[in-house]
């Protein structure tokens, strides 16, 4: 499914936006608002994990070492909304789950 622009490959966000279409049809001024996910590559030579950010103004902020790679999407708020972990680095994704979720669903 696509809303504005947005493919919506989970069943989560195709009900949410569903919700979203029987709200506004109904009078509301709901907003859809995805929920953040990770996606994961698993390579043995370079396993990723990424989360897309919303369409948000923002900035990536990278840093990386010999273990990998970490690229972290913060809103103008300083919300954490996306972000992309390679190599040891993707042992952090769970850790930054639960900041994920409050930047992106901001």
């Amino acid at each position: 499914a696509e809303l504005a622009g947005r493919s919506l490959g989970h069943a989560g966000d195709i009900d949410e936006s569903a919700r979203v279409v029987a709200d506004r049809l109904c009078g509301s001024d709901t907003v859809f608002r995805p929920m953040a996910r990770a996606s994961r590559l698993t390579i043995d030579a370079c396993p990723l994990v990424w989360c897309e950010p919303p369409a948000v103004a923002g900035e990536w902020l990278e840093s990386a070492d010999a273990g990998g790679v970490e690229a972290l999407f913060h809103d103008t708020a300083g919300g954490l909304c996306g972000y992309v972990l390679i190599g040891d680095r993707i042992m952090q994704a769970d850790r930054l789950a639960p900041l994920l979720q409050a930047g992106y669903r901001a």
